[in-house]
């Protein structure tokens, strides 16, 4: 989607609309900058390696965006990710990363939940996409701590057994 004629002409298949110049840059540029992200975390230290492969989900997310909402546009999309530290004065205190809760809001988080209808797609014993999963969208302001999103992948089970020295649930 580095191309303003492909994704003009993948809009026209799937979508049955001609997309305006304007619209395809956007969409362009988003995914210009989350490649660019990625590319430049690979080359820096450690320290801002999350932060720029953070910021590359949140281009890719916003080029999603644009793409599956005919009437998104940069200008009226949220600026903002979604989400917040509720906790950090006391995660800073006891440095219990574990224990940092997030709280999302209207944002880049809830938005891309909304246009995907909350589905997420995989290939299951072939190439192509074959298998999809939908969950219920959730309501705009959930919380959730470091240690819940550990939980919820079980190839995290020996890094979380170390980390926090107990046995994922």
């Amino acid at each position: 989607f580095e191309s303003k004629d492909i994704v003009k002409r993948f809009i026209a298949k799937k979508y049955n609309y001609d997309l305006n110049s304007s619209k395809a840059l956007e969409i362009n540029s988003a995914f210009i900058q989350g490649r660019e992200y990625f590319a430049s975390s690979q080359k820096s230290d450690i320290s801002v390696r999350p932060l720029l492969q953070y910021y590359g989900v949140v281009a890719l997310s916003r080029g999603l965006i644009l793409i599956l909402d005919k009437n998104a546009r940069e200008n009226n999309i949220t600026p903002s990710h979604g989400l917040k530290i509720k906790n950090w004065s006391e995660i800073s205190k006891s440095g219990k990363t574990e224990d940092i809760i997030l709280k999302s809001s209207n944002g880049t988080f809830n938005e891309l939940i909304k246009v995907t209808n909350n589905k997420s797609y995989f290939r299951a014993g072939s190439s192509g996409i074959n298998w999809q999963v939908s969950f219920d969208i959730p309501k705009t302001e959930v919380e959730f701590s470091f240690k819940e999103i550990a939980f919820c992948f079980p190839d995290l089970r020996q890094s979380v057994k170390a980390w926090l020295d107990i046995e994922v649930p």
